[in-house]
């Protein structure tokens, strides 16, 4: 039984030191789509309040197109362009709506999953911390 004590402490600590060992690149991660997110929060709703949300599409010219271009009257030449992003209002589907109704459970789940962990971590703790600390605890049954 002690074998799986001890295991079982190595385990939580692997898990833990990954977990702590991808917050740097995660955070990274999280701070980037904050930004994106940030910037792109504006949200409109419609009279039938269904909700309208900024969208930025990047395209990208095709090859046999020809090349538009604006006149430039100072020095009276014409100035060549391209689009390559196109911000335009959109409205979510429903695959969005499903993705985002199935996260929020989720997210209730996850946070049962971590207390779950935490929990466990200190059952598994205390009988050696007890052992350690020279208490005898009668055994369970």
């Amino acid at each position: 039984m002690k074998k799986f004590r001890i295991l079982g402490i190595i385990a939580i600590i692997a898990i833990l030191a990954n977990f702590i060992g991808g917050l740097d690149e995660d955070w990274k991660d999280f701070k980037k789509g904050f930004e994106e997110g940030q910037s792109g929060a504006t949200e409109m709703y419609e009279s039938g309040h269904h909700m309208i949300t900024r969208v930025k599409l990047n395209v990208k010219p095709l090859s046999g197109t020809t090349v538009d271009s604006l006149n430039n009257n100072r020095v009276d030449s014409p100035l060549p362009y391209t689009v390559t992003e196109i911000e335009t209002y959109a409205k979510p589907s429903a695959w969005y709506i499903l993705v985002i109704g199935l996260a929020i459970p989720g997210l209730f789940f996850f946070l049962i999953g971590f207390y779950s962990l935490i929990r466990l971590l200190i059952s598994i703790s205390q009988p050696m911390y007890y052992a350690y600390v020279g208490l005898h605890i009668p055994a369970q049954v």
